[in-house]
């Protein structure tokens, strides 16, 4: 035996009949674990705040392009359009061709490939207004939509179409409450903003602030621009609307596995701490049902519940646009199995997680560029594991999993809905002081990973793009990438309410694999319209693949269709039910075998 699997002696009385079926026991125990499928290990963590889907900027400006529809021609064509800055008068003997003058913010490439396309063609109303369209197009896209495209008093006879353009600069910012009022707390939030007065109003620099305001789920920042005081000026105005800065919720669901009991009852909190720099701070309980019949099994004694998890979140600012991330975790779980004449062999296995994050946008780093956020830091985890015979302890091992995590994350909005991505890189350098040597890797896990060292990647991201009618498709995708056996606590589940719908957590957890989600989201309806309440029934497509290293199992395949449906009545109630059909044998569920998945949440 191994230092880190060491069998205590066994009592006199049974030791000599004992231990030969002992030992048998712990080695098909071994070899079960390095050729049998793995349940991953079943994390309940507090909900995330969600993240804010509409536009934090509005527009509110006298200036719209008003287009018009009159293709009459004029009797000449286009042959050319010269661009005028702001105090430019227009040119008495303008160039053929595109041309410009005191203009400034966009490339002149650009400029030029969404002009050519017009000339040639008859000179109409019309035909003015798809150019002044094609001009705010570049500005827009470039980050600068604020911008007045307007046709001085010239002579167009000759087929040459002059524009002004007066790009907007930002006047006053002010910060009010929704009924208009101010409040000195509020005005902090000036210094998160980091366009000024007179400055050019980039767009995107000013979205990425306030989506790192409304990061705070219990205060709301929106902005809107209206014209501002002096000729070409547009005045920011931040609205606040704030929540009362905490919750308690509680629920359940069944989304366990098979040996700790499906049913799960959970009670938590969160709360914002705004003396400690707007600090988010959330807490979630788990238990099974044994639990709560036993509340003194929290104490995690011989009576100790089949499942228990302490889940925590939180996020201190720190500079505009950064944060410290810190997410502990707990599980710990009891398994049992009859073993006829032997008795009951038990297997109690504690899980320690503290990741701790920085997390800053990329434009800190690089300004300029909108790329969404960039997070690096340290991961340490701690597995303990205990087996026991007719409560006679049969080993005991542990293990110490420290990474070194880099991530990008990154969100992106389109005319058709929306994309977002979280991309984790996570290496391990081995030899940590603790038990993170290979010895101690290939102990713990039977021989199915010998090395400590290690690197693998992991991505999470969804796409919601809207259809016709009030539907919605929508894509998600996790996946998790490595080259060698990974350790318990990265592995991946490919089945279960939040991956292949219509399988369980018991039906595998993979080295290298993904799932992949698609939902066909059809219109939304209310039930009661008092209750602010939505209902969001949806069909469903799943497909899950996976590869196990260093076991010679077959790689997992599992697919899936069903139906379901997400029901929330304001902020107090949340519903979430679906039925999956399993198209494809796995580790437990077999094909043709329906699933039902359920969780319900009270929040107040």
């Amino acid at each position: 035996m191994s230092p880190a699997f060491q069998p205590p002696a066994l009592p006199r009385k049974i030791a000599a009949p004992l231990l030969p079926f002992a030992l048998a026991t712990l080695g098909m125990a071994s070899l079960y674990a390095q050729t049998s499928p793995r349940t991953p290990i079943e994390r309940n963590e507090p909900p995330a705040p969600p993240p804010v889907t509409g536009p934090a900027l509005q527009l509110n400006q006298q200036d719209h392009l008003a287009g018009s529809d009159d293709a009459t021609p004029l009797g000449v064509n286009l042959t050319g359009v010269r661009l005028l800055g702001p105090h430019e008068s227009p040119d008495s003997r303008p160039s053929a061709g595109i041309t410009s003058g005191a203009i400034s913010g966009v490339s002149v490439d650009s400029i030029q490939s969404a002009l050519i396309p017009f000339l040639g063609q008859p000179m109409s109303r019309k035909l003015f207004g798809n150019v002044q369209a094609a001009v705010a197009k570049v500005y827009r896209d470039s980050g600068f939509p604020f911008v007045s495209i307007t046709l001085p008093p010239h002579d167009a006879s000759g087929g040459i179409l002059q524009l002004r353009i007066v790009e907007f600069r930002l006047g006053k910012i002010s910060v009010n409450e929704p009924d208009g009022t101010t409040s000195a707390d509020n005005d902090q939030l000036t210094r998160d903003i980091r366009t000024t007065r007179g400055d050019r109003i980039d767009a995107r620099r000013l979205e990425e602030d306030l989506d790192w305001l409304n990061r705070n789920p219990y205060r709301q920042v929106q902005g809107i621009f209206a014209a501002g005081d002096e000729l070409g000026s547009s005045n920011l105005q931040l609205t606040v609307s704030e929540q009362k800065p905490w919750q308690i919720f509680a629920g359940y669901s069944n989304t366990g596995t098979q040996s700790t009991g499906r049913d799960r009852y959970f009670l938590g909190g969160a709360a914002v701490f705004k003396p400690f720099n707007n600090t988010l701070l959330s807490y979630q309980f788990t238990g099974s049902n044994d639990f709560w019949s036993h509340p003194s099994s929290l104490t995690l004694g011989d009576d100790r519940p089949r499942y228990l998890s302490h889940s925590g979140r939180i996020t201190i600012p720190t500079l505009p646009r950064q944060a410290i991330e810190i997410a502990p975790n707990f599980v710990a779980t009891k398994n049992e199995q009859n073993l006829d004449f032997l008795g009951m062999l038990r297997s109690d296995s504690d899980t320690w997680e503290l990741p701790v994050l920085y997390r800053s946008a990329i434009s800190n780093l690089f300004p300029g560029h909108y790329l969404g956020d960039l997070a690096a830091g340290l991961e340490y985890k701690h597995s303990t594991r205990k087996t026991s015979l007719e409560g006679t302890d049969l080993g005991k091992g542990s293990v110490d999993v420290f990474q070194i995590v880099l991530g990008w994350a990154h969100q992106l909005r389109d005319s058709f809905g929306g994309t977002s991505f979280d991309l984790r890189l996570k290496g391990s350098p081995g030899g940590v002081p603790g038990k993170n040597h290979d010895e101690d890797f290939s102990d713990y896990t039977g021989g199915r990973m010998d090395n400590a060292t290690y690197l693998y990647a992991a991505l999470d991201a969804s796409r919601v793009t809207t259809l016709p009618g009030g539907a919605n498709w929508v894509i998600q995708f996790s996946g998790v990438l490595a080259g060698d056996p990974l350790p318990d606590t990265e592995q991946m589940a490919l089945g279960g309410y939040y991956a292949v719908r219509g399988y369980t957590l018991d039906d595998g957890a993979v080295d290298t694999g993904f799932s992949l989600r698609n939902e066909l989201r059809l219109p939304s309806v209310s039930l009661v319209s008092a209750w602010h309440d939505v209902v969001s029934p949806y069909l469903f497509l799943d497909y899950g693949w996976g590869e196990n290293k260093n076991t010679g199992l077959d790689d997992p395949k599992l697919f899936a269709v069903g139906a379901g449906v997400d029901y929330h009545a304001g902020k107090a109630l949340s519903m979430g039910a679906a039925v999956g059909f399993a198209m494809k044998d796995a580790a437990v569920t077999d094909k043709g075998d329906a699933t039902f998945h359920f969780r319900i949440s009270l929040s107040y």
